[in-house]
């Protein structure tokens, strides 16, 4: 098991209204990303030769084929614990309710072509994380750390991320995770926010562990 992550602590309040507030509503978009439901692409022809990583570390991403593309993968959509409560409408949010802790647990995927001054991905998932959370990208460096979900080639495959966590006004707490591909500018968000009593991280693990999945493939 991973060790808890550690919270982020400067601005704390402002962070905390933020992110309450991302819980509660719909916004599609953070400032500087686009949503969409994947990278736009931009290669064409035969496909037949790419060859994904075996594995995507923060390393390996920087060797991506332009023409792959990258999506969530969601362990939630057949969970009868969770509760659709947010359709994906196209543009690359969707959110599920845990029906017994009230966390929501939310998904983000999109084009952040616009996140510039970042080349290893490493740096730039920090700055995904920054951007959806609305702070400064020095924030989160200082309090993320490395974790890692799923990837699509079996279970010993590992997706490397960077993960913050914190607490909510309400005395709730939260748990985010983000990834950058500059490779192909996309960028990926889980983010749970759970109620006052109830743990983000507990529910971050059990949904990384029940199958939280980055696919990389051609034509997504």
């Amino acid at each position: 098991m991973s060790p808890r992550l550690s919270g982020l602590l400067v601005a704390v309040p402002v962070i905390a209204l933020l992110v309450a507030g991302c819980a509660s509503t719909d916004d599609d978009a953070r400032p500087g990303v686009t949503p969409t439901s994947a990278a736009s692409s931009s290669g064409a022809g035969d496909e037949s030769d790419i060859q994904p990583p075996d594995d995507l570390s923060f390393a390996s991403g920087a060797d991506l084929d332009p023409r792959l593309r990258a999506q969530w993968g969601d362990p939630l959509m057949a969970d009868a614990a969770f509760t659709l409560t947010t359709p994906d409408d196209g543009n690359g949010t969707w959110a599920y309710t845990q029906n017994s802790s009230q966390c929501e647990v939310r998904f983000w995927q999109g084009d952040i072509s616009s996140i510039t001054g970042t080349d290893d991905d490493r740096t730039l998932s920090d700055a995904v994380l920054a951007t959806w959370l609305q702070v400064g990208t020095d924030q989160v460096t200082a309090s993320a750390q490395d974790d890692a979900v799923g990837y699509f080639t079996g279970e010993a495959a590992r997706t490397q991320v960077r993960a913050v966590a914190g607490t909510t006004q309400s005395g709730g707490s939260w748990v985010a995770a983000a990834r950058g591909l500059r490779a192909i500018d996309g960028g990926y968000v889980v983010h749970i926010t759970c109620p006052a009593g109830q743990d983000a991280q507990a529910v971050y693990a059990s949904v990384r562990t029940s199958g939280l999945t980055l696919v990389l493939a051609p034509g997504l």
